[in-house]
């Protein structure tokens, strides 16, 4: 089985292309790097992110159609603008401000300082809030790596990578072979029927915000370092 497309992402053009792989799965590429997990005979669809937009791969008979996934992509954006407005409102931080003549006298030192207290203000209140947000995205990895949840693992990979729903090409491309790497090393390969997030502890003394996360898979107990929008890797 071929397949190819021409696609258009914000004025860039990008051949996707599904071939034949030697295992018989069908190989997703975007400008000739893989794209997504390959997809097996049983599979009818698989999300593919081209240029971080996310598209939709669906098996159509002896073929797939390749077609836009607008409410992921409304999703993205709607998520967006949900966390900027978060920071705004816990962060005690106008929008704009006002001219005033005690700042117009002010040292450019002073603004410096002023620049790090709020910068440091976002970071403290972020850090803290960091527990939930690392608990979260570890249980979204393993819910995507279950058997009989209906997923394909594409999340699982982005999620791992990136904390995000979708990654461009490149990062794609390095996400599906160093994720595959990650879950070998500790044998995590296998399918599995339970699992658990057990224990969260947020370290204080990362420049990012970083936490230790505790879970089980059908009751054997795994600890995983995971810092915030970065790849997530195995606590020794």
């Amino acid at each position: 089985m071929a397949a190819h497309w021409d696609v258009e992402v914000e004025g860039k053009e990008y051949v996707v292309t599904i071939e034949r792989g030697e295992s018989g799965k069908d190989v997703v590429r975007v400008n000739g790097r893989v794209a997504a997990k390959p997809i097996g005979a049983d599979e009818e669809r698989r999300e593919v992110s081209i240029a971080g937009m996310p598209y939709v791969l669906t098996r159509n008979g002896d073929s797939y159609d390749l077609t836009l996934d607008e409410e992921a992509a409304a999703l993205a954006h709607a998520r967006t603008l949900e966390t900027a407005n978060v920071v705004l409102a816990h962060g005690d931080a106008p929008v704009q401000m006002q001219r005033d003549s005690f700042f117009e006298h002010l040292p450019k030192l002073g603004y410096i300082v002023l620049i790090a207290l709020i910068g440091g203000m976002v970071w403290y209140m972020a850090r803290d809030r960091y527990d939930s947000d690392a608990k979260e995205r570890v249980r979204i990895i393993l819910r995507e790596m279950a058997p009989g949840t209906g997923a394909t693992e594409q999340f699982a990979i982005t999620f791992w990578a990136k904390n995000r729903k979708t990654l461009d090409t490149q990062e794609m491309s390095w996400a599906v072979d160093n994720f595959t790497r990650w879950r070998r090393e500790k044998e995590l390969n296998h399918k599995f029927a339970d699992y658990a997030v057990t224990d969260v502890k947020v370290l204080k003394e990362e420049t990012v915000p970083t936490a230790i996360v505790s879970f089980t898979v059908d009751g054997k107990p795994y600890k995983v370092r995971v810092p915030k929008d970065q790849p997530i890797r195995w606590e020794e």
